[in-house]
């Protein structure tokens, strides 16, 4: 059974909330504001939504990386650490989901959705 996009998109609001309530690793330890822009990490995930179990992620750097994906109740329901670009995520259920990346000291948050 599909859940009402309205639903989705309540709880999908009520998750971020909750996670911007509680302060980053970063946000704790830096002294100034520019600080943690330096940690955000920039990087890119698609095709999105995520159609055919593959997922692509495109950083600048090298390094390995440390990836979990949080359901919307904020539960991680995969984690890996990897140097490959390609992940396959053939078992996510349909959802609205946080793709968290870490590479070194920098880490970054998108939204990934399976339809």
């Amino acid at each position: 059974m599909k859940m009402p996009l309205l639903l989705i998109a309540i709880l999908f609001s009520s998750f971020l909330q909750a996670q911007s309530a509680i302060p980053s690793v970063s946000s704790i330890n830096s002294n100034s504001s520019s600080d943690s822009f330096n940690d955000r990490l920039e990087f890119s995930i698609y095709p999105t939504p995520l159609t055919n179990g593959r997922l692509q992620i495109k950083t600048e750097s090298t390094l390995l990386k440390h990836i979990q994906i949080y359901n919307i109740l904020g539960e991680v329901v995969f984690e890996t650490s990897t140097y490959f670009d390609t992940l396959e995520l053939f078992s996510l259920d349909t959802g609205i989901y946080m793709f968290h990346l870490t590479q070194g000291e920098q880490s970054g948050i998108k939204r990934l959705v399976v339809p």
